[in-house]
């Protein structure tokens, strides 16, 4: 059985990719909501001078068999296409994006961590 996971990069745009990128597909635009997100160490964080909403670095989709994924420490985060998390219609919810952290999961769901496509402003 196979499935996707993300990996969040260094990469802040496209024009930072410093190796070949054929065969892999890249998310560019993503928001985090009720974190921050250290590139350094490539985890979660908590929010930093009352930032709501941070655009994170790109996102890369591997196709993975299941059986060969470890998702200890990686929170299952929402993508959203807008704040608001769904529309009059329920409709809202794109898919789920695997996040690094060093803290306890319900710590951050607790805190509402999401990723949008889309920002209010």
């Amino acid at each position: 059985r196979t499935t996707f996971y993300t990996h969040v990069t260094k990469w802040q745009n496209i024009n930072d990719i410093d190796e070949p990128i054929q065969n892999i597909c890249l998310i560019e635009g993503l928001y985090l909501e009720g974190a921050g997100w250290d590139i350094e160490n490539n985890c979660l964080i908590e929010q930093t001078n009352k930032q709501l909403i941070q655009m994170m670095p790109l996102i890369k989709i591997i196709p993975i068999e299941t059986y060969r994924i470890n998702m200890n420490n990686y929170l299952a985060t929402p993508v959203y296409i807008t704040s608001d998390r769904r529309n009059a219609m329920g409709i809202g919810f794109v898919f789920e994006a695997s996040l690094y952290t060093k803290k306890n999961l319900s710590h951050w769901i607790l805190s509402g961590v999401c990723l949008l496509l889309n920002t209010d402003s």
